[in-house]
C-alpha cells in the first residue's frame, strides 16, 4: 500500500476513534460536571498529575523507538515488553508507598487513597504499551479505534453509574481504570503477539538510545502540560484547580480530537519517509494545510463563544471558568499548527534534540507558572501559559525547517485561507451574539452563533479555495479503498 494510501487509513480510523471517543467522553464529562463539585474534579485532577507523569515511563521511549527503527526484530519487541512491564510494577509500588505524603504536601486528605488506586493505570498501560506500538508500526489503526471508542463507553458507564449513587470523586477513579482495562484487553484479543520469556540487553540498549530522547522530551512536556495543575492545587487550592481544569480539559479534548489524529498517524508515515526528504515535506505541507482547515475555526470559535458553551454545557456554577477557555482557546490555536513539528523531528531521528526544545519550553513556562500562582489566580496561569508558548514557537520553527528544509512560503501559504475565512467568521458571530445577548437564553445565542460562524467560515474558505470539496472527495475516496 501506497504511504498515500496508508496515511490516508490511518486518519480515517483515527479521527473516527478520537472523535467519537471524544464525543463520548464529552457527553460523560457533561454529566460529571453537573453531578460533582468542583472540588471533586480538583482532586482528581491533582492525582492525575502523578498518574500522567508516571505514565510517561511506561507509554513512551521503548513503544515510540518501536514505531521508529526500520529494522525491528523480535528480541527488541520482547525486551521492550518485559522492561515496560517492570517499571511498570515498580511504579505501583512507588505510589502506594509515596501517597500519604502526597495527600499531606497538598493538605488533602482525599487525595492519598485515589493517588493509590489510580496507580493501577501503571501496570494495565505497561500491559498495553508494546502491543499499540506495533499496530501504529504497520500503521493499523482500526483496531485502536475500536479498543479505544470501547474504553471509553465502558469507562463512562462505570463513572456516571457511581456519580448518580454518590461516590463522589471515586467515579472518576473507576471511570479512569475501567477504561484502560477494556482498552488492553481489546488489544490483546486482536493482536497475534505473545510475550515469551526472552529479554536481550542488547537489543534493550538499541531501543534505548532513541528512547531516552523520546522519554526525557515526553517528561519535559508533562511540566509543560500538567505543571499548571500542581501549583494551582498547591498554592490556589482544589476549587480554583478544579475551575482551571474543566476549561484546560475542554483544550486537551479538542487538541486530541483534531491535533493527535494526525500526529499519531503521521509519525509513522514521516518514519517511513526519514531517507526522502523532499517527499517529506510535501506530505509535511499538506498536513499543516489540512490541520489549519479544521482547527483554526474550531478554536477561534470556541473564543468567542466560550461565554455561552460554559453555562448552557456545564452549568453556570461554573461560570469562573470562561476567561480561562478563552485564553486558552489562543494557546490551543498555536498546539495545533505546530502539533506536526515534533513527528517530524522524532522520524528524523533526532529525539535529543525534540529533548532539548522540550527543556526550553519546561522552563519557560514552569517560571510563568510560579509567577502567577504566586501574584495572580487561574486566568493568569493561563495568560502566561499562552503568552510563553507564542515565544516558542519560532525557536521549534527554526529546528523543523533546518533539519527538513522547509519553504516558509508555503508553510505559513498552507494557513492564510483558514485563517481568514475564521476571522471573517469570528466578526459575524461577535455581531449576532452582541444583538441576541440578554434577548434570548443563552442556548439561543450559542446554536445561532455557531451555526452562523460554521456556515461564514465554510462560505468564505469555498469562496478562496473552490477545488477544495473535490480534494477532500479524492482524500476520502483514497481512505475508504482500503477500510472496505
Amino acid at each position: 500500500m501506497s504511504v498515500g494510501k496508508q496515511a490516508a487509513e490511518g486518519v480515517f480510523w483515527t479521527a473516527l476513534q478520537n472523535w467519537g471517543s471524544k464525543a463520548a467522553s464529552f457527553i460523560t464529562f457533561t454529566v460529571l460536571a453537573r453531578l460533582l463539585s468542583p472540588k471533586a474534579f480538583g482532586i482528581i485532577a491533582l492525582g492525575t498529575v502523578f498518574v500522567a507523569l508516571a505514565r510517561v515511563l511506561v507509554d513512551k521511549g521503548f513503544t515510540d523507538a518501536i514505531i521508529q527503527r526500520e529494522n525491528l526484530e523480535d528480541l527488541h519487541v520482547q525486551s521492550a515488553f518485559w522492561v515496560n512491564l517492570g517499571i511498570g510494577v515498580l511504579l505501583i509500588l512507588l505510589t502506594w508507598a509515596a501517597s500519604s505524603w502526597i495527600a499531606e504536601l497538598f493538605e488533602e486528605p482525599a487525595l492519598g487513597p485515589v493517588v493509590r488506586w489510580l496507580s493501577l493505570i501503571f501496570g494495565i498501560r505497561a500491559l498495553n504499551g508494546v502491543q499499540e506500538a506495533l499496530f501504529r508500526r504497520d500503521v493499523e489503526f482500526k483496531v485502536l479505534a475500536v479498543a479505544g471508542f470501547s474504553g471509553v463507553c465502558v469507562g463512562a458507564a462505570f463513572g456516571i453509574t457511581m456519580a448518580y449513587q454518590g461516590y463522589g470523586v471515586w467515579s472518576l477513579v473507576a471511570q479512569q481504570v475501567a477504561n484502560q482495562s477494556t482498552y488492553v484487553s481489546i488489544l490483546w484479543i486482536a493482536s497475534s503477539w505473545r510475550p515469551s520469556f526472552a529479554f536481550s540487553l542488547s537489543h534493550a540498549e538499541d531501543l534505548f538510545s532513541f528512547g531516552v530522547g523520546v522519554v526525557g522530551s515526553s517528561i519535559l512536556g508533562f511540566v509543560n502540560r500538567r505543571m499548571d495543575d500542581l501549583l494551582i492545587g498547591a498554592f490556589l487550592g482544589s476549587t480554583a484547580l478544579g475551575y482551571y481544569n474543566i476549561a484546560y480539559r475542554i483544550l486537551l479534548a479538542l487538541t486530541q480530537m483534531i491535533s493527535r489524529v494526525g500526529s499519531k498517524v503521521m509519525f509513522p508515515v514521516f518514519s517511513q519517509l526519514q531517507s526522502d526528504s523532499e517527499r517529506l515535506r510535501e506530505v509535511y505541507y499538506t498536513a499543516v494545510n489540512y490541520m489549519s482547515i479544521v482547527s483554526v475555526p474550531v478554536f477561534v470559535g470556541l473564543a468567542v463563544l466560550a461565554p455561552y458553551v460554559i453555562p448552557v454545557v456545564f452549568g453556570a456554577k461554573w461560570s469562573a471558568s470562561i476567561p480561562v477557555m478563552q485564553i486558552l482557546s489562543l494557546a490551543g490555536l498555536l498546539q495545533s499548527l505546530i502539533y506536526f513539528n515534533t513527528p517530524v523531528i522524532l522520524a528524523k531521528g533526532h529525539s535529543l534534540v525534540n529533548m532539548s526544545l522540550s527543556t526550553v519550553r519546561a522552563v519557560v513556562n514552569f517560571t510563568a507558572f510560579m509567577v502567577a500562582v504566586q501574584w495572580g489566580g487561574i486566568v493568569t496561569v493561563a495568560a502566561l501559559y499562552t503568552i510563553a508558548g507564542y515565544c516558542i514557537a519560532p525557536v521549534e520553527l527554526w529546528v523543523v525547517r533546518s533539519l527538513t528544509k522547509i519553504e516558509w512560503k508555503r508553510y505559513f501559504g498552507a494557513m492564510v485561507y483558514p485563517s481568514v475565512a475564521a476571522m471573517t467568521s469570528a466578526l459575524c458571530v461577535l455581531a449576532i451574539t452582541t444583538l441576541t445577548d440578554g434577548r434570548v437564553p443563552a442556548l439561543g445565542s450559542l446554536v445561532v452563533g455557531g451555526v452562523t460562524g460554521m456556515l461564514v467560515f465554510v462560505g468564505t474558505l469555498l469562496l478562496l479555495r473552490p477545488t477544495l470539496m473535490s480534494e477532500m472527495r479524492d482524500l476520502w475516496r483514497l481512505a475508504m479503498s482500503k477500510s472496505k
